[in-house]
């Protein structure tokens, strides 16, 4: 079980904070190559990104329409990310290596 302390869970949430808004500061394409990228260095390459999409997909409290299903699912993806990043840092890893701005050559 993870323990987040207030400072864990303050920092997680300032990292969050400024990888989302470099995702809004950025074009879609670099938006989803960076948030691909955070979620490349937690371990989950492409077909997780599908399977994650998928089951989230499968969460949604509402179906039918395909706008309001493409912004929850992305929604609860930035969720995920931002979850991921409060519990790396409750776990001490190596939080230089998760990235927070798009890679140089975008």
């Amino acid at each position: 079980m993870l323990e987040i302390g207030h400072r864990t869970l303050r920092e997680g949430l300032d990292r969050a904070a400024d990888l989302l808004k470099l995702q809004r500061l950025s074009n879609p394409n670099e938006a989803e190559q960076l948030a691909a990228s955070v979620l490349e260095n937690f371990g989950i390459d492409e077909l997780g990104r599908i399977e994650l999409k998928d089951r989230l997909r499968q969460m949604l409290p509402v179906k039918g329409d395909p706008v309001i299903e493409i912004l929850m699912t992305s929604s609860m993806s930035s969720g995920v990310l931002v979850g991921l990043l409060i519990a790396s840092g409750a776990l001490e890893a190596d939080l230089d290596a998760i990235p927070d701005c798009p890679p140089v050559d975008l």
